[in-house]
């Protein structure tokens, strides 16, 4: 009887101290680390700058294309609108870029 009891207790105790040793490795695979690239690309995705400047430039794109009787000079116009459209998207993706990383390594 009291081998039993003493083989119970000592199953119990040998049961916990396995799964609680096993908690910490189950929770760091859980919780993957956030990488600087990702974080990046969520920024801009997520950007709202971004969307509209994307929703501009296919406007301008699909006036270029209708514009084909138009005077050169408002096809021109249209290009170099375009043209900066897509300097300003590059821009504001730095600028997101940059602003994460700064953000990034003070929480390092």
């Amino acid at each position: 009887m009291r081998m039993k009891k003493y083989l119970v207790q000592l199953a119990a105790i040998l049961i916990s101290s396995l799964s609680i040793g096993s908690m910490p490795l189950y929770a760091a695979e859980q919780n993957p680390s956030l990488k600087l690239e990702e974080a990046i690309k969520s920024g801009v995705v997520y950007s709202t700058q971004v969307s509209i400047n994307s929703k501009e430039h296919e406007a301008l794109r699909e006036q270029l294309k209708l514009n084909d009787g138009g005077s050169y000079y408002q096809y021109q116009r249209l290009y170099l609108n375009k043209a900066k459209n897509e300097q300003q998207k590059k821009m504001i993706e730095d600028e997101i870029a940059n602003d994460i990383t700064n953000k990034y390594y003070k929480m390092i």
